[in-house]
């Protein structure tokens, strides 16, 4: 991994961290954050974002952008709209995340920010754990991290009872996943396996 992530004090959800190389305090969330959750350089993830406003002819730091350039990079989560950082960060101990969030914070006269979640630990210049979250993507550091989630969860929701997904799935797609059952869990294994050699 690029950087040597600290841990919070106990107890805390919250880690001052700050990747921007000259430890300056800007409106560069969002440059922040996206180098954090893919393990990239700060300079990386400023021209990737970068590339995209300019082909969008947007700003970089607009949400719009932003989504557009992890669109096919990260999973965006289904979130409760009232949800602060810090439920966030404890309902989801393991993995990396980006969240877009609604911040008052004086000091920078902002009120849209990106921060980084990984492993439950909120990774930020400031603390902005009583945030609220508009936007949350899951990111995967690799494709082969992408498919297994993907196959895990395809899997569980083959296995359980039809009444548990009776709101999620149509009679149909109920059907055709759990008459997919066997081949997931074949290529499930296959994909444990796979992550094991690693």
């Amino acid at each position: 991994m690029l950087y040597d992530l600290p841990k919070p004090k106990d107890g805390e959800v919250f880690c001052e961290f700050n990747v921007n190389p000259k430890k300056n305090i800007s409106l560069d969330c969002s440059i922040r954050a996206t180098a954090l959750a893919f393990d990239i350089s700060y300079d990386k993830a400023y021209r990737n974002l970068c590339e995209f406003g300019i082909k969008m002819s947007r700003m970089f730091n607009e949400s719009r952008c932003i989504g557009v350039y992890l669109s096919n990079k990260a999973v965006r989560l289904m979130i409760d709209v009232q949800e602060t950082v810090k439920e966030f960060a404890l309902n989801h101990p393991k993995g990396r995340f980006l969240l877009g969030v609604k911040v008052d914070n004086d000091k920078l006269k902002i009120t849209d920010h990106t921060v980084c979640c990984i492993d439950g630990i909120v990774y930020d210049s400031f603390d902005s754990t009583n945030a609220t979250i508009y936007r949350a993507w899951q990111v995967y550091l690799s494709e082969e991290e992408l498919l297994y989630d993907v196959l895990v969860g395809i899997k569980d929701a083959a296995t359980k009872p039809y009444k548990d997904n009776e709101d999620c799935f149509t009679a149909l797609e109920m059907k055709e996943l759990l008459n997919y059952r066997r081949m997931l869990e074949r290529d499930l294994q296959k994909m444990e396996d796979f992550m094991e050699g690693r």
